[in-house]
């Protein structure tokens, strides 16, 4: 088992967005000239993150060499929410309108369970978006309603989540600009097909990463004024490993996977 460190509570500076490397293999005929590829590995998403030295507390320089610790040196990966490859002000005041999502209840960092007459209470968070699944031109389409009148809601890559009747979860990511109509409409082009449900639009993945050269993550910092270090990350997957166990350090919990 790999421990899977949560990424700490750092300031972060600047971040080069992730992006996914597809190594290819090719070849052309020497009899027609002919060129020929085809994939040698599975595609995997790598990223930069630039981390601010100072920070909430004034700890995040701190945190990142607490970080490095629990990595023992790259042993151990991470794991990170995906953000969003926008400009952050592309998604200015659309925060709650585009889905809800599940809202957990803690006290301290432990979570609490609610029930009334016995029964679980599950409690969400944000205006609900209804799907109804199609196609158009050959692509498939999710023509969502109950979304804010004449707002601009979607955009190229970012990833629709969908909850259909049997509590099963499914994703695509949007090919095109989405605007909704008068009605509160909207049509979302996807890169693959999803069936109807309750909608969820830019839902952020949750990835992990080796954090490649540990050793090495160093800042240099200066009489006066903020520092940075800069951590490179590289996508894994859990069946290259003998199993992830979640650890979180900046929490007191540890659950074995």
């Amino acid at each position: 088992m790999v421990d899977v460190i949560a990424w700490p509570p750092v300031a972060t500076k600047g971040r080069a967005l992730p992006t996914k490397r597809r190594p290819i293999s090719q070849s052309r005929s020497l009899l027609t000239g002919k060129r020929y590829a085809s994939a040698t590995q599975r595609a995997r998403r790598e990223a930069t993150v630039v981390v601010g030295g100072i920070g909430a507390d004034k700890a995040s320089a701190g945190y990142v060499e607490m970080f490095k610790e629990f990595l023992d040196g790259g042993i151990n990966y991470t794991r990170i929410s995906m953000c969003s490859p926008l400009w952050y002000g592309a998604l200015r005041g659309l925060g709650g309108r585009r889905g809800s999502q599940a809202l957990e209840w803690m006290s301290g960092y432990d979570a609490l369970e609610m029930t009334e007459s016995a029964v679980d209470l599950s409690w969400t968070v944000g205006q609900p978006v209804a799907g109804l699944a199609g196609t158009f031109d050959g692509w498939p389409i999710l023509t969502c309603t109950g979304l804010p009148a004449n707002t601009v809601i979607a955009f190229p890559s970012e990833t629709v989540l969908v909850v259909d009747g049997g509590g099963v979860t499914h994703t695509a990511r949007i090919l095109r600009v989405a605007k909704v109509d008068a009605a509160g409409d909207a049509v979302l082009f996807l890169d693959a097909g999803v069936p109807d449900g309750d909608v969820l639009i830019g839902y952020r993945e949750s990835v992990v990463y080796e954090v490649q050269d540990v050793n090495d993550i160093q800042a240099m910092q200066p009489v006066s004024g903020n520092f940075s270090y800069t951590i490179n990350l590289r996508e894994v997957f859990e069946d290259e490993t003998d199993g992830f166990t979640e650890v979180n350090p900046w929490r007191s919990s540890r659950v074995g996977a």
